[in-house]
């Protein structure tokens, strides 16, 4: 990272130690590469350098960049930078076979100052091209079973509402089955219960032996006769 440090550098025998220290100034590299990816078939990729005009001297940077297909192949491409410029930019041409591309590329200037060759490795770096089509259609597909998981959740549980439904409606069947039952024998109960007190009456009606004729003839004999003589009574 660019800006100032302090080394220290410490030597010794065992017995004398001895210490330096130095401040340290670190600049920013006067070149940057860039990279875009494009996304648009037969749009080419982009290589681009960006220099330091005051540290390197204009037109002197180049480039060697490598770039690997996705069968190994390698394709090495080469440009320099125009007098005056402050930029390089390198076309890559589009890939449109999909899978991972690697690409790696050495910088040369020459130092402004001092007029020395400078050589920047960038490190390899990776980036892939996606098959857009076969990315819709998963995802087609994906939203195609997703919407199949809700519809068959959505058919399990109509069924089990509808399951319940008819559950319940055989639960009430029955109820109204057993209190029908259980009033129809109730009803019958008590309709025999009445029938046998009835019948019962009508028996001992039957069984009760008929009225005493002399009984009735001495009664009203009786009663004549208190007659006879309340009659006198009042006549005296």
């Amino acid at each position: 990272m660019p800006g100032k440090y302090r080394a220290r550098v410490t030597s010794g025998n065992g017995i004398f130690f001895r210490t330096l220290e130095q401040e340290v100034l670190v600049y920013p590299t006067p070149l940057m590469a860039t990279f875009k990816q494009s996304q648009i078939d037969d749009e080419p990729h982009q290589l681009t350098i960006q220099m330091e005009q005051a540290s390197i001297e204009p037109g002197s940077v180049s480039v060697h960049a490598k770039f690997t297909d996705t069968e190994g192949k390698t394709t090495v491409y080469q440009k320099n930078s125009e007098e005056k410029s402050e930029t390089l930019s390198l076309d890559i041409p589009y890939a449109s076979t999909p899978g991972q591309y690697k690409w790696r590329s050495t910088l040369y200037a020459t130092d402004q100052l001092s007029g020395r060759s400078l050589v920047f490795p960038l490190p390899e770096q990776t980036f892939a091209v996606t098959d857009y089509e076969a990315l819709e259609q998963a995802e087609a597909e994906r939203e195609a079973r997703e919407q199949a998981m809700m519809e068959a959740a959505e058919a399990r549980r109509r069924e089990r509402e509808q399951a319940e439904a008819r559950t319940t409606s055989l639960i009430i069947i029955g109820l109204g089955n057993l209190l029908v039952i259980l009033i129809g024998a109730a009803t019958w109960f008590v309709l025999k219960k009445r029938k046998a007190r009835k019948l019962a009456e009508a028996a001992q009606e039957l069984e009760a032996p008929p009225p005493d004729k002399d009984a009735e003839s001495k009664e009203a004999s009786e009663e004549t006769d208190e007659l006879d003589i309340d009659g006198s009574n009042k006549n005296v």
